[in-house]
Formats: structure tokens, sequence, C-alpha cells
């Protein structure tokens, strides 16, 4: 199926990723590239209706849909409408849709690594 197919390019793909289900608006998993995406990057529970997946579920024309997007639309963190990440989205249901979400520019991940890692850093000069 295609949503194997998107799983395993999550696995296998050479940039930072992760692979979403949403069903009636709502997220109901998500798959991050394991080592390449930090673990506090944690996409919206709820679709943004400016999403390219919100779009083509509107839709009764499309079937899948490609775009360049920014971050927060689907990051809720300070900081997140400064990047933009591509969104790949296909239908599954009528109301139900796969999105992978892939950073050409890593900027932001190594960003907030440098965040995370300074706010370690910071932890281990309070002991």
């Amino acid at each position: 199926s295609r949503t194997a197919t998107a799983i395993k390019l999550i696995g296998y793909g050479s940039f930072p990723s992760m692979l979403l289900y949403f069903e009636a608006g709502q997220r109901k998993w998500f798959i991050p590239k394991r080592k390449a995406i930090p673990q506090n990057l944690i996409p919206k529970l709820q679709l943004d209706g400016s999403t390219v997946v919100a779009s083509l579920l509107r839709s009764r024309e499309m079937d899948n849909a490609n775009e360049e997007v920014r971050a927060d639309r689907w990051f809720d963190y300070d900081g997140a409408h400064r990047y933009y990440i591509r969104e790949s989205c296909f239908r599954t249901g009528p109301d139900s849709a796969v999105t992978i979400l892939w950073w050409e520019d890593e900027q932001q991940i190594l960003d907030l690594d440098a965040e995370q890692e300074g706010r370690d850093y910071g932890d281990h000069d309070d002991r």
C-alpha cells in the first residue's frame, strides 16, 4: 500500500522527515525519522486548516498534493514561523489522509537541537 511505502520512505530516506495520519481533522499517529528529528518536535494534534492536507481533504477532486509550507502550520513553538518544510500528502479515505513532512533545509532541526543542548547544558550548571 502507499502508506506502507511511505513508512519505509521515512525509515530509509535521506531527508529528516515524519509521517502523519489524519482522520476527521485529528492526528491519530505520527512516525518521526529516528535520530533525525528532535524528540521535542511534535506536530499539532488538530489539523491546521491552512495545511496542504486540509485542502486535500476539503477537495473532492484532489487525491494527492505536494507543497512547501511554513512550519508553524504544523508545530506550535516560538519561532516556527521562520522555517519552511515540504508537505506531501495523499488521501486514504473520504475523511483521512497520510502526510509526509520533510526538511530540504535542515536549519530548523539544527536550531532545535542547539536549543535543547543549551537547556541540557544549563541543567548541569545548576547541580
